[in-house]
């Protein structure tokens, strides 16, 4: 025997199963500045192909931001560059935290050091999403990066 869902006697059909809700919109960046996500974690990922063009052609300046006093090498040959503009000031606030961390460490050699190991793991993360082509704000270097004008 077959289990037959009960009919409705109004409309003579079965009942509707309930819908899932729909997915959230996502944020929309302000105009004012294209290229830079709204809050922690976010991404702007290139909207037309000549900006994944301008990412291939500069990656490699983007990246060279996080590796310590590399950034010199961007900062005076692409600051022009909106990509990697973007990873030279995050690349100048980790190059000012390491330097920090290194004058800690004269005092307090254990959280100096730690420090120090926060700033080199987010130096490869800074690293990995310049390889990916993405702007990713870095949570707590972001805001301080934001600040400043190149």
């Amino acid at each position: 025997m077959v289990d037959e869902q009960p009919l409705d006697p109004a409309q003579g059909e079965p009942p509707v199963a309930p819908q899932a809700p729909e997915p959230p919109q996502p944020a929309v960046v302000p105009q004012d500045y294209p290229d830079v996500p709204i809050d922690d974690g976010s991404i702007v990922e290139p909207e037309t192909l000549e900006d994944i063009a301008d990412i291939k052609e500069s990656w490699l300046y983007a990246m060279l931001s996080y590796i310590s006093v590399l950034v010199l090498v961007p900062l005076l040959t692409r600051k022009d560059d909106p990509f990697v503009n973007y990873h030279i000031r995050q690349g100048l606030v980790i190059l000012g935290g390491t330097i920090i961390s290194l004058i800690v460490t004269i005092w307090f050699p254990r959280f100096g050091s730690l420090l120090f190991l926060l700033f080199l793991v987010v130096s490869v993360v800074g690293i990995v999403t310049t390889l990916q082509g993405r702007q990713w704000r870095i949570p707590g270097v972001g805001h301080i990066a934001e600040r400043f004008k190149i």
